[in-house]
């Protein structure tokens, strides 16, 4: 997180912005200071959750904005913290800024811009001589019809996440069709991205003055961009010893990316493609990662995220694992349900008893609408966490679980 050269810990005062649950407790042990800023909606949540900080409501926590508005209106200014951080993606840029104005603590605007804009990251790689998709920008979809870039290409927002509003497209029919369905909805500006072949791996650790001290490497199960053709979002551990080649592999990509971002303190979630003799680079967060990523590392190595998210912005060091180490394979997914209202579904104690789910949550009840789950990787029923003795084995759990759940799901008829 940046410019700290002091000690931290015990009398730190942290402006967080961003309402997570899983931070709360690694925040008010170290013994900070927290104000934290969210949405109206989110305060009864942060105070069930046992956070008796000072809360500031905003109506959009990507705003710098409303972010020093509301800081002013509790008679607050940026240099009253030592810190400023979030966990949030869309959060990270406004963050940034009240970092810069403030000059305490934190990530800094061009690291911000470069976490989260796809084109800038993708040319700032490409120039420190990374292997990463080439990319161009359009403003209109239509520019598609004459493309910057060779079939087939991907196109997605520039500061997006959770593959939405994101294509693969192969041919000039292919931007036809979606310039039909997009209609007035056409305009960006957009990125445009060479399609990289591999099977794409995602990466989560922790990175101190520098330096990569955890790597955790995964597998998804299909790459992210097949789940416009449906296929399951979730994600399997690779277990360092069976895949010495990836791993090494791991090493060198992130610590060369992370460097040229200049993300030198904090959290990452980094995704590649497997080419075999090489990692491509596909993008990179300085938060960490989605799905059950957090939990299948804790599992796994015992090593907790969110807890070196708060020592990071709180100054302390690395402090690794706080629980076992497990010979498990662990892995994730997100469970997949039928479109439309729900009228009834398993819970969360029916899927525990499924072979190899130790962890499992439902998202949807009776009266809720399924949304589509080709928009976006975040659409989902419920998740499951699976531990198995084999990669084999895990994955195998993984689908019957998925399976299992959909079939279980009962929607009303439409029409």
């Amino acid at each position: 997180m940046g410019r700290a050269t002091r000690a931290g810990g015990g009398g730190e005062r942290l402006l967080v912005v961003g309402w997570r649950t899983l931070t709360t407790a690694h925040l008010e042990e170290l013994g900070c200071e927290v104000t934290w800023v969210m949405q109206p909606s989110e305060v009864a949540a942060a105070r069930q959750s046992g956070f008796t900080g000072r809360i500031v409501t905003v109506t959009d926590h990507t705003s710098v904005e409303q972010l020093l508005a509301a800081l002013a209106r509790h008679g607050l200014t940026p240099e009253a913290f030592t810190a400023v951080g979030t966990d949030h993606e869309f959060a990270l840029v406004a963050t940034a800024a009240v970092t810069a104005l403030s000059g305490v603590r934190g990530v800094g605007p061009r690291t911000a811009v470069l976490l989260r804009d796809k084109y800038a990251q993708k040319q700032a790689l490409r120039a420190a001589g990374v292997h990463a998709a080439d990319a161009a920008v359009v403003d209109d979809l239509a520019e598609l019809l004459e493309p910057p870039l060779p079939f087939p290409v991907v196109v997605k927002p520039l500061l997006g996440a959770s593959t939405q509003d994101t294509w693969a497209l192969r041919e000039r029919a292919d931007v036809e069709a979606l310039l039909k369905e997009r209609g007035e909805r056409r305009w960006g500006p957009w990125c445009v991205e060479e399609f990289m072949p591999g099977r794409e791996l995602e990466m989560d650790g922790v990175v101190r003055d520098g330096e990569v001290v955890s790597l955790t490497v995964s597998r998804y199960l299909a790459n992210l961009i097949a789940l416009k053709d449906g296929a399951l979002v979730g994600a399997l551990h690779l277990d360092r010893a069976e895949h010495p080649r990836v791993y090494a592999q791991a090493e060198a990509l992130v610590s060369r990316a992370l460097d040229v971002l200049g993300h030198r303190d904090g959290v990452f979630h980094l995704e590649a493609f497997d080419q075999g003799d090489r990692l491509a680079f596909s993008e990179c967060g300085g938060r960490t990662g989605g799905g059950l990523v957090r939990e299948a590392l804790e599992a796994k190595n015992g090593l907790a995220l969110m807890r070196e998210w708060a020592r990071a912005l709180a100054g302390l060091p690395f402090a690794g694992p706080a629980g076992p180490h497990s010979e498990l394979c662990y892995g994730w997914v997100q469970l997949p349900a039928p479109l439309g209202r729900v009228e009834s579904a398993p819970t969360a104690a029916e899927l525990l008893e499924l072979e190899g789910v130790v962890r499992a949550t439902v998202d949807i009840a009776p009266g809720r609408e399924m949304a589509d789950l080709t928009t976006g990787s975040h659409i989902r029923g419920g998740r499951v966490l699976v531990g198995a003795p084999t990669e084999q084995d895990t994955e195998r759990c993984l689908y019957q679980a998925a399976a299992w759940f959909a079939d279980r799901v009962v929607v009303a008829p439409r029409g």
